[in-house]
């Protein structure tokens, strides 16, 4: 690669990239991305059209990567920032569904969910061709509301607890369930 003005411009520019950073590792992997991408683009092609293709593929590259750490990350803090009494009285507990108002909201056949020690929540699904998909998400426990979130959204409603059946209300839908561990 012979070096001229455009090509120690845009080292320059990737160099101060990488070393910036941002809050995210989002936003740090797309800027890495990019640099690398962009040189790498100049060192092949040789000209404008290689360097911008280079940034775009490193750009997103770096953004697909940075992301997973980030919720990589943000998993980790949720499962050691639980406190033991935000998880009472449901935290190692297991519950089978036994009725959903209105049934229409009903789209499986079976639901098992388990209210682990460290603040994930296991549900385990059989839809009803008989397939088995499990999901963790994370919970809490504010007063008599359930929170239940993950990386992308937050449900939260009331719920009550007597011995052995949990109810448990968000908007229009309401679930009985019937416990079967803890």
């Amino acid at each position: 690669m012979k070096l001229n003005k455009t090509n120690t411009i845009v080292a320059m520019l990737c160099a101060s990239m990488l070393t910036a950073g941002c809050e995210t590792n989002r936003g740090t992997g797309t800027l890495a991305g990019a640099g690398v991408g962009a040189l790498m683009g100049q060192a092949i092609g040789g000209n404008t059209a290689g360097t911008l293709i280079g940034t775009g593929v490193g750009a997103a590259g770096g953004f697909v990567i940075g992301n997973e750490m980030d919720r990589r990350q943000t998993r980790d803090r949720r499962r050691q920032a639980a406190p033991a009494n935000e998880l009472q009285p449901l935290a190692g507990t297991t519950w089978t569904l036994t009725g959903v108002t209105p049934e229409s909201a009903r789209n499986f056949s079976a639901m098992v969910i388990d209210f682990r020690n460290d603040g994930v929540l296991v549900t385990t699904r059989t839809d009803m061709n008989g397939n088995v998909t499990t999901d963790e998400e994370y919970y809490r426990v504010v007063n008599n509301t359930l929170i239940v979130n993950d990386s992308d959204y937050i449900i939260n409603g009331p719920f009550v607890f007597q011995q052995r059946t949990l109810t448990f209300v968000v908007g229009e839908i309401t679930s009985r369930w019937t416990r079967v561990g803890g």
